[in-house]
């Protein structure tokens, strides 16, 4: 295992895909440290290495959050992420 690791979590979602295990969100807690995560990582199978995705600007990014599903739609790779449980409070619609 080489490259960019994720830190420790629970509460993350995991879904393999074309080769790859595919890791967003989380959270850590110990004692008052409390860190939240809207990250995304990719372990490769094939080179047995993580590689982190870094998030385009003028993309909208989902929300730090654990506990929620996930999936990956093809033909265009696009990742859903549904519920969860998050620091921020959202806004009813």
């Amino acid at each position: 295992e080489s490259g960019v690791v994720p830190s420790p979590r629970s509460g993350h979602r995991m879904v393999s895909y074309r080769g790859y295990l595919v890791l967003f969100g989380g959270f850590y807690e110990a004692l008052r440290d409390v860190k939240w995560f809207n990250d995304l990582f990719l372990f490769s199978f094939q080179e047995r290495k993580w590689i982190a995705i870094e998030n385009k600007p003028h993309l909208a990014v989902p929300r730090a959050r654990s506990g929620f599903q996930m999936c990956i739609h093809g033909p265009e790779d696009t990742l859903f992420v549904f519920g969860g449980f998050s620091k921020e409070k959202m806004a009813s619609l």
